[in-house]
Formats: structure tokens, C-alpha cells, sequence
């Protein structure tokens, strides 16, 4: 019985980590998710330019300043 409940318990872990892995809750996490296919395809697209004298930077459909804060902020944002 204990190694029936141990098992069904590790089965239940095995199918939240997985549920986690196929739908991530933040930018980052869904970035270390992606296939090496997914990764090159996401890094071609990032876009940098200038702006009135401003660099921006561009990931997905979201333009941000181009400093290491605002990466970080959209690393930890909610997947839209």
C-alpha cells in the first residue's frame, strides 16, 4: 500500500512538471522551454534600433528600453 501511494504520488509530481513545462507562467520560463529549433527563431526575431536617440530593443511584440532592468522585467512578466 505505502508503495502504491509513493507511486501514484511520483506519477502526480511527473504530470505537474510536465503541465509546468508545456505551459509556462513567465517570459523566462517559457524561453528555457523551448526546443534549440524554438530558440534560434525567437533570437533571429529580437530586434535593436534607435529611437529618438533612445535604444530600443524589441522581443516578441513587445518594445522595451534596451537596458539589463528592462530585460528583467520582461523575463518575469506573465506569457501573453
Amino acid at each position: 500500500m505505502k508503495d502504491e501511494f509513493a507511486h501514484h504520488k511520483a506519477l502526480k509530481l511527473a504530470a505537474d512538471v510536465e503541465r509546468a513545462r508545456q505551459h509556462p507562467k513567465t517570459n523566462a520560463e517559457r524561453i528555457r522551454n523551448m526546443t534549440d529549433e524554438e530558440l534560434a527563431a525567437f533570437l533571429y526575431d529580437i530586434d535593436h534600433y534607435e529611437d529618438d536617440g533612445e535604444y530600443i530593443v524589441r522581443i516578441s511584440s513587445d518594445k522595451m528600453q534596451d537596458s539589463k532592468e528592462d530585460i528583467m522585467d520582461w523575463l518575469g512578466k506573465e506569457v501573453e
